[in-house]
């Protein structure tokens, strides 16, 4: 009802997105609560974090493998590691993502084809290079709580100093397990 009583006076598409972002700390038992409920969601790991939950948390390697398999996850990442690709060379960039794509198919068997990380960092050629690696979209916002230049659309084509494009989410996604979040989401619709 909110959607469509927005849409009368601010028509707009309207975004919702369920993203599980994994860390070191949330590899066991809290992913794995997640992969357990039976609704589609994105999970956002590095490729080491991936090694990492195969090695110790094998049961909740499997359910994630399984999950991808089921298409109940989209796979969000594309490195090994985060670092400050804003400082590194073009072709570092390029290795860097290739390794990264690398680990998640020797472990999962598959790459992610959205491109996403949890720090800043970004680099105005990663547009450029995802699309050469076969990314299909990107999430271009910093979910460390660190600043991003803001805009009024939360799915943007975010351009690179070689003019490709590619399609991203720009905007930090609401914590749906905060009370504020919901009773503020009228506001935010």
């Amino acid at each position: 009802c909110l959607t469509e009583a927005k849409e009368h006076f601010y028509p707009v598409e309207t975004f919702f997105i369920d993203l599980t972002l994994v860390a070191s700390t949330t590899l066991g038992p809290a992913l794995a609560n997640e992969l357990a409920r039976d609704i589609p969601t994105n999970v956002l790991i590095s490729g080491e974090d991936v090694a990492r939950l195969k090695s110790e948390y094998p049961d909740t390697f499997q359910a994630l493998l399984q999950s991808i398999n089921d298409g109940r996850v989209c796979l969000i990442g594309g490195e090994v590691s985060e670092k400050p690709l804003s400082l590194l060379p073009i072709d570092q960039i390029a290795k860097r993502l290739q390794q990264g794509q690398a680990m998640y198919r020797r472990h999962l068997n598959v790459a992610p084809m959205i491109f996403g990380r949890r720090g800043r960092g970004f680099s105005s050629v990663l547009p450029g290079l995802l699309t050469k690696i076969d990314f299909r979209g990107a999430l271009h916002m910093a979910l460390d709580g660190g600043r991003m230049p803001g805009g009024s659309q939360g799915r943007i084509q975010w351009e690179g100093i070689d003019g490709t494009a590619i399609d991203a989410y720009a905007r930090v996604p609401l914590d749906a397990a905060r009370v504020e979040t919901f009773s503020s989401l009228p506001q935010h619709l």
